[in-house]
């Protein structure tokens, strides 16, 4: 089973609730990608800023499921403006959910969890 959520406060929100032994590793899973506008990773000048976290957790009865979001930052552009607000969003996410799970029992490890 998966629950997903809208954004990365809601998942953390309900993440609340679980105790942190009930969640897989005690860790909370972060990839940030981004993707080209317009071109390929070499030659494109703008660059769209995702992050996308997940959990596994399990259930009293022996089951699991995964909780997962994905949350658009904004954009990175590599031209003359060097404005980078999509990874400052993205950076400024992160610092929030690494917050989170040290109050919250978790650590914050790379990758994303799939089905």
């Amino acid at each position: 089973m998966r629950v997903t959520f809208i954004t990365i406060e809601e998942f953390l929100h309900d993440l609340k609730n679980v105790e942190s032994d009930k969640v897989f590793q005690q860790a909370v899973r972060i990839q940030r990608s981004q993707r080209p506008i317009q071109g390929d990773k070499y030659s494109a000048v703008k660059f769209e800023v995702v992050l996308q976290v997940s959990a596994v957790v399990s259930t009293d009865d022996g089951g699991e499921y995964i909780m997962e979001t994905g949350e658009v930052c904004g954009y990175d552009y590599r031209d003359s403006s060097r404005e980078f607000a999509g990874s400052e969003k993205a950076d400024e996410l992160k610092r929030m959910i690494e917050e989170f799970c040290s109050h919250h029992g978790l650590v914050v490890r790379p990758g994303l969890i799939e089905q």
